[in-house]
């Protein structure tokens, strides 16, 4: 997986440090299954030394709760300098990831949606600063789909989400979302995919 990574950490795991890995440094493998994130923003300037970056990940094939970890940054990261991030795998699924960076300079989102067959590497370009019409709940959701490739003003990227999975269903409140946990049979779609979970078991679509 590795791509030609230095041995230098890239940033600093903030509490909860679970199933993710930062630089090589950690020296993290994946038995045969990974994810391997290279995250950065248009300009290094926009997200530098200090600013705090969220990894937000969730099987879509499985009932399990997700992965969610918080990174410190120790430098800039651009397009030339990215931070690279590795998820080791149980294995193979259908993975959202959600990336939520945080500097003077404002919020940096990306989402993505993989089909995990084996190891896997992805450049992720971090889009913002969000403006307040586009995420005016707060919650890093955008109210449209805004993911787009290096040197590209159009919407649209490589393991782009269905738009139920990228966009937000309701600016007005912030628990709802298409990262947020959804409650079973309390007639609300936690998760913006359009069906409330059944307590019983049951496929929720």
């Amino acid at each position: 997986m590795s791509r030609g990574r230095t041995s230098i950490l890239r940033g600093v795991p903030l509490s909860p440090f679970v199933a993710l890995c930062v630089g090589s440094a950690l020296g993290c493998e994946a038995d045969g299954y990974g994810l391997a994130l290279h995250l950065y923003a248009d300009a290094a300037a926009d997200l530098g030394e200090g600013s705090a970056v969220v990894v937000q990940m969730k099987d879509l094939q499985s009932r399990e709760g997700g992965t969610r970890v918080g990174i410190l940054l120790e430098q800039d990261i651009g397009p030339a300098d990215p931070l690279d991030v590795d998820v080791p795998l149980n294995g193979g699924g259908y993975y959202h990831v959600h990336v939520v960076a945080t500097s003077p300079a404002g919020r940096f989102v990306a989402t993505r949606c993989y089909h995990i067959g084996g190891e896997y590497d992805s450049e992720v370009l971090l889009v913002g600063p969000l403006g307040d019409d586009e995420d005016r709940d707060g919650d890093s959701w955008p109210a449209e789909e805004n993911c787009r490739e290096r040197g590209s003003s159009e919407v649209g990227c490589t393991d782009q989400c269905p738009t139920v999975r990228a966009a937000d269903c309701n600016e007005g409140e912030s628990d709802l979302n298409p990262g947020a946990p959804e409650v079973c049979d309390d007639h609300i779609d936690q998760d913006c995919n359009s069906v409330d979970a059944i307590c019983d078991g049951e496929d929720e679509g």
